[in-house]
């Protein structure tokens, strides 16, 4: 079954908790791209299942739209690194909530996404008001609210990714619970569904004609996938990804892998990311987006049978609570440290890529372009939100831009 619309790695979960706290244990200096006062936290800690009424919608603030260069027989695919749904940012996000949560914690960076673009974000962490509550175990669970689906879509998001390390988090029933919410937003779920077919079918969207199919994978699952009696799937077995990819190529224009891979923390592609990308690229993918290292990596260009075709390793996380011990001054600490992610501001950094393909004929595909614009993760006790990089704090944006242009590489061209 084909899912159509035309609207427009995790680190090692034992340090969540602690990364959660962080955040809250130091008072810094309000930042200069606050934009307006953050409003302050509920006296209690909200569940991340609570069951409030759903936020009211954020301000767009600060427009800043670029011409996208789109026409005919042209498509723009935009996507960035997951939301991650760590604690405080659960909690920021309710505290928002009369301000539209994820949306106003987003909303700086919502001008900059065209409707004529396909946007994908992806999602860790699933949405469930029932399931087994968050950071509870030695293995914790992320988990958020449904009603940030929506908060996702106002953004400007078309689909989410759900194959990810904690697509299983809430067990199979908040993966189901994540894709009602995801379909009652009108957002696409890519690499999960309701049944095992579904996890495997691409979600499929038109600009101007070229026709576009997306499909997810991860390699691996920080929890079980459930019993005989799971209602919810997700793509994580590489031969049915790849003989979908197949599939798709028979009726798609453009054909697009998310997947989720690689280490942690580690800003270079290792050898299993570079195989699997020539793989999907040879089953018929034209662009391959990555996540799951918690920061960005290189963005590459490839041939194909097709002609061009494009590899982002990694796009690090849009939003999480990543990095929230470092400030300017403390030093990063090597990848065998398993702190060094709160003390890491790569994870803080972060990439709105944007890649346009033409379609000359069928079959063929041609790279027109590859654009980023560098994004910066503020991430205080009682402000988180995200901010296109011209607007972060001076004492850093200059040195966070050059340090997002390197990683992302040559090959595109990297917008404050």
């Amino acid at each position: 079954m084909t899912h159509v619309f035309k609207s427009g790695a995790c680190v090692a979960c034992a340090l969540f908790v602690a990364l959660s706290h962080t955040a809250c244990s130091r008072p810094p200096p309000p930042p200069r791209d606050s934009g307006r006062p953050a409003p302050a936290l509920t006296d209690a800690a909200p569940d991340a299942a609570s069951d409030e009424d759903e936020p009211s919608d954020a301000a767009v603030i600060d427009a800043a739209p670029e011409d996208t260069g789109a026409g005919p027989r042209r498509v723009v695919v935009t996507s960035t690194g997951g939301i991650v749904l760590h604690r405080h940012v659960v909690q920021m996000a309710q505290s928002y909530r009369e301000m539209g949560g994820l949306s106003y914690m987003l909303t700086r960076i919502a001008p900059i996404i065209t409707p004529r673009e396909v946007a994908i974000v992806p999602l860790e962490g699933p949405l469930s008001t029932a399931a087994r509550p968050p950071w509870v175990g030695d293995n914790p669970a992320l988990g958020g609210h449904p009603w940030m689906a929506r908060q996702i879509a106002r953004v400007g998001f078309d689909a989410v990714v759900l194959a990810t390390n904690h697509a299983l988090d809430q067990r199979p029933d908040g993966l189901e619970s994540t894709i009602e919410a995801l379909d009652q937003a009108t957002l696409g779920a890519i690499g999960a569904g309701r049944s095992e077919e579904d996890a495997y079918t691409p979600w499929t969207t038109e600009r101007d004609g070229v026709r576009v199919a997306v499909l997810g994978y991860t390699d691996r699952s920080a929890f079980a996938p459930g019993g005989a009696d799971a209602r919810a799937f997700v793509a994580r077995e590489l031969s049915r990804v790849l003989d979908a990819v197949r599939a798709a190529r028979t009726n798609a224009d453009i054909v697009v892998v998310c997947a989720h891979w690689g280490r942690d923390r580690n800003p270079n592609a290792n050898a299993n990311q570079r195989s699997l990308a020539r793989r999907f690229i040879d089953a018929g993918a034209d662009l391959v987006l990555g996540a799951g290292p918690a920061v960005l990596q290189s963005v590459e260009r490839f041939t194909s049978d097709r002609g061009d075709a494009v590899v982002a390793f990694s796009l690090g996380s849009l939003l999480s609570n990543f990095g929230s011990a470092w400030h300017n001054g403390v030093a990063e600490r090597p990848l065998s440290d398993p702190m060094g992610v709160m003390y890491d501001p790569k994870t803080r950094d972060g990439a709105l890529l944007r890649v346009q393909f033409e379609v000359p004929e069928p079959g063929r595909v041609t790279l027109v372009s590859m654009s980023a614009v560098a994004t910066w993760t503020v991430n205080f006790t009682s402000d988180l939100h995200v901010v296109p990089m011209r607007h972060a704090d001076d004492r850093i944006s200059r040195e966070r831009l050059r340090a997002v242009t390197n990683a992302l590489g040559q090959a595109v061209r990297v917008r404050p």
